[in-house]
């Protein structure tokens, strides 16, 4: 199944044809087989659409980043909230007519996020990325495939515009066996942050963020995958205690199921993401505690 990702679904296409010509195939696997076939068959067109939609609840033990200490000359004491998202997200591809499979793709996505006690937190964010993909893996070899894009965002707060960033993207794909693949990423990102009522020094904020991150992505079977992400970036600010580096760490398993009701042919995909990350800042906040460099664990599911 990993053959038939962009940049080797024709070698893809002739391994599972070539497989079918045996006499001995069970019944179960000739039709899952046939699936995949007409998958790719869908992914051959020149021009294709597709589209996703995912919600979830996120419970935040510090939702307003605020310090634990409890001393009297702490103003804003750490709360706990819970908040819950909504993602769509689209992706336009265009075969630029090459041998080799090469695309343009846009990509656009709206986030939204909405919080129970702590409303002035509340994100949306509209993002756009354009570029394309090229694949260099030579014929019948290992799929390779080198994604450049020009990424934006424009993020809202509590309805109020919050930031602006733009910048580059690059991502490496790679097969490293049947059930196993690879990719690589960094990116780079000038930040514009605007501000707000509830945020009046926002500007602080303003600079850049670079990072880069390793995937690996494992087939369990034929309805099953899994995904683990080691993923970092640093953030750089005019404010010293708004600058900060972080690590994180992803891990995931997806399930596809047959669609429940007649809308295309591809399946739907059931996923379960979990998430762990540390901020590790700059400097001291000099609002709360001047003398302790701010730490913050930040957990998801």
């Amino acid at each position: 199944m990993l053959y038939l990702q962009p940049g080797a679904t024709e070698a893809g296409e002739a391994m599972i044809r070539d497989a079918l010509t045996a006499q001995d195939v069970p019944p179960a696997v000739r039709t899952r087989a046939e699936e995949f076939l007409a998958a790719a068959d869908n992914r051959n067109q020149r021009l294709r659409f597709s589209g996703s939609i995912s919600s979830g609840l996120i419970s935040d033990s510090n939702a307003n980043s605020a310090p634990t200490d409890s001393s009297a000359t702490i103003i804003v004491t750490d709360e706990a909230d819970t908040s819950a998202f909504l993602q769509a997200s689209g992706r336009l591809t265009y075969d630029l007519g090459f041998q080799a499979g090469h695309q343009f793709v846009l990509d656009a996505s709206y986030y939204k996020r909405f919080y129970d006690e702590f409303s002035e937190l509340d994100l949306d964010r509209i993002a756009l990325s354009t570029g394309v993909d090229l694949n260099l893996g030579p014929p019948g070899g290992r799929p390779t495939q080198l994604s450049l894009r020009i990424d934006g965002n424009i993020v809202w707060r509590d309805s109020e515009k919050y930031l602006t960033e733009i910048g580059p993207s690059a991502t490496l794909r790679t097969v490293i066996d049947q059930k196993t693949s690879a990719q690589i990423s960094a990116f780079f990102r000038d930040q514009d942050f605007i501000p707000t009522t509830v945020v009046t020094a926002n500007d602080s904020r303003d600079g850049d963020i670079a990072g880069a991150s390793l995937r690996l992505d494992r087939t369990i079977s034929e309805r099953a995958s899994a995904f683990a992400v080691l993923s970092g970036f640093d953030k750089n600010a005019d404010a010293p205690f708004e600058a900060y580096t972080q690590v994180a760490l992803s891990a995931g398993y997806a399930v596809s199921i047959d669609p429940p009701i007649s809308f295309g042919s591809d399946p739907w995909v059931l996923r379960l993401n979990a998430r762990i990350a540390r901020n590790s800042y700059d400097g001291p906040d000099p609002l709360f505690l001047p003398d302790v460099t701010r730490r913050d664990t930040i957990k998801s599911i």
